[in-house]
């Protein structure tokens, strides 16, 4: 078994969706914690149109209080 160090070098020659490929692959055998995969997909921006549409939303007036 190829251990981290081996599998690092070819791993940065990965293009992007190959990186995607990878981490549903890695995820789908070991899924993340949700309050870690919540994180991780804000720092990586990947909630940020949800977000704007979520404001964009209350500001319109499209909401109400829970």
């Amino acid at each position: 078994m190829s251990t981290t160090k081996e599998i690092e070098h070819p791993i940065r020659k990965f293009s992007q969706q190959e990186l995607e490929e990878l981490n549903a692959r890695l995820e789908s055998f070991y899924p993340l914690p949700v309050d870690l995969h919540l994180k991780m997909n804000l720092d990586t921006g990947q909630m940020d149109a949800l977000i704007r549409q979520a404001l964009a939303d209350h500001e319109a007036g499209k909401t109400r209080a829970l």
